[in-house]
């Protein structure tokens, strides 16, 4: 998961209510436009390998995004 949140302690206490897993990069405007990324805040999600595999504009809730990784993972298997 990528983040343009600049407070590292902001997101590490979002990361830890929010119970996600995996890792998570603090990045800039400018990595976010190769992937499309138009609005903030929005989520993309990168496999292991590196590559873009889903994405999502605006806010979104823990449990669209609890759910949404589910299904990524389970689709990789």
């Amino acid at each position: 998961m990528l983040t343009l949140e600049p407070d590292e302690t902001r997101v590490r206490r979002a990361i830890s209510e929010w119970k996600l897993q995996g890792q998570v990069a603090l990045v800039t405007g400018e990595v976010l436009g190769p992937l499309s990324v138009r609005e903030v805040p929005s989520t993309v999600f990168v496999d292991a390998q590196g590559q873009l595999v889903a994405a999502a504009s605006g806010p979104r809730s823990q449990r669209f995004l609890s759910k949404r990784t589910q299904e990524l993972l389970d689709s990789s298997r």
